[in-house]
């Protein structure tokens, strides 16, 4: 379970790279109040925490359909 788990975070870890977004967001966020930059984060967290998890319930599906397309052609 926890070999899993620190499979899952440091997959998701590396896919997010936020050590390197983190210099981008500051750049293009800096002409922002602290008001607007806490709302950019929340709106950006909450993108990516949906779309995250649309691709992780519906990937299986979404791979089966390309396999299916791929096998029939």
């Amino acid at each position: 379970m926890l070999e899993k788990n620190l499979l899952i975070v440091t997959s998701l870890f590396t896919m997010i790279n936020p050590l390197r977004v983190v210099p981008i967001f500051i750049l293009l966020t800096d002409p922002f109040s602290p008001k607007e930059n806490k709302r950019v984060v929340i709106k950006a967290s909450l993108v990516s925490f949906i779309s995250l998890t649309l691709f992780a319930l519906s990937g299986k599906v979404i791979f089966d359909f390309f396999l299916e397309f791929l096998l029939m052609g």
